[in-house]
């Protein structure tokens, strides 16, 4: 065997090739490119909790002993007692929680009565001869925040835009509020809200009125 071969074989020997990868190397990652960022949510559409919260009965709201409140039993049905008659006919007397119970909501629902604006309730729209153009259920939260609502015509047959109350600009002591029967602007004036109804007719002179 020539020098030449005798070399080439011992090279071959002693090269063990490339090394294995070890057994626990991470795989390459292969880097993506950056996904779109999630669509931010209004903050106007996050629930927001209320300013005056509903009555919530402590944890030891109810008392050790329950007994129902003294009072006359119900009496025994003779006849039939439509809805609109009902009144506890066949019921139990309510016990010492029921109606502390019922006193807590009661006072709540105050609570959150006394924290709305001037404007909330139901109105009537109420021309100079008296004469009821609109009604309407207006949810007032006060001060100079915006007003919820809906409106209806009375004696009108039913329309495709019917419904809530819509273009409102609200100030300190004036509101404008539009409705299938033309455009409110109303302003406070003492305890009255008088303004004008605005359509394609015209102008005329309006106030609001409590049911």
């Amino acid at each position: 065997m020539s020098p030449v071969l005798i070399l080439a074989v011992a090279l071959l020997l002693q090269d063990p090739g490339p090394a294995p990868a070890p057994a626990d190397a991470p795989a390459a990652v292969t880097t993506a490119p950056d996904a779109a960022p999630a669509a931010e949510v209004p903050a106007a559409d996050l629930y927001q909790p209320p300013r005056i919260r509903p009555f919530e009965p402590p944890p030891d709201f109810a008392a050790p002993a329950d007994a129902p409140v003294p009072a006359a039993g119900p009496r025994a049905l003779d006849r039939a007692v439509t809805v609109e008659a009902y009144a506890g006919d066949y019921e139990a007397a309510d016990t010492a929680t029921d109606l502390a119970y019922a006193a807590g909501v009661r006072a709540a629902e105050s609570r959150v009565d006394a924290g709305m604006g001037p404007l909330d309730g139901l109105w009537r729209v109420v021309d100079r001869e008296g004469r009821t153009r609109v009604l309407l259920a207006i949810v007032d939260p006060g001060g100079e925040a915006p007003v919820q609502g809906a409106w209806m015509i009375p004696g009108a047959p039913p329309a495709v835009d019917d419904g809530a109350l819509g273009g409102e600009v609200r100030g300190p002591d004036e509101v404008r509020l539009a409705t299938g029967a033309g455009t409110l602007r109303l302003t406070l004036r003492g305890e009255v809200w008088r303004g004008q109804l605005i359509s394609d007719d015209g102008a005329i002179p309006v106030s609001l009125r409590r049911p």
